[in-house]
């Protein structure tokens, strides 16, 4: 026996099997080959399909992304709303004074000015 450490059953097989010519099992690895080198070349060609799709989706994405608010954009219109609602709220609250002064300025005046000649 050899110095082989994997198992002693490899060396036997190893010594049974004939020297010099071509392995018994082999008969069809060149329509083996054929096929995967085949399929190679089939893979070869999905695979630079998905790169140009890969490469037209990142093209329609940069130019959709021109298209997205900056954070400036989003600042400008927070301030617009701020400032929009802060005069939003001024006119509601004039209006509530204003719809409260009405009775009571309907009822006042004739006092103040007299009567209407």
């Amino acid at each position: 026996m050899s110095g082989n450490n994997v198992h002693p059953l490899f060396d036997r097989f190893k010594d049974s099997l004939p020297s010099g010519t071509e392995p018994p099992d082999n008969g069809d690895m060149e329509q083996r080959v054929a096929k995967l080198e085949t399929l190679a070349e089939k893979t070869s060609e999905r695979l630079v399909a998905l790169e140009k799709s890969s490469a037209l989706i990142l093209q329609k994405q940069e130019e959709f992304a021109r298209h997205f608010a900056t954070k400036a954009d989003v600042e400008a219109v927070k301030t617009t709303v701020a400032t929009s609602t802060s005069t939003i709220i001024k006119w509601v609250v004039g209006a509530v004074v204003f719809s409260q002064l009405i009775p009571v300025l309907a009822t006042w005046l004739p006092k103040i000015l007299g009567p209407t000649p």
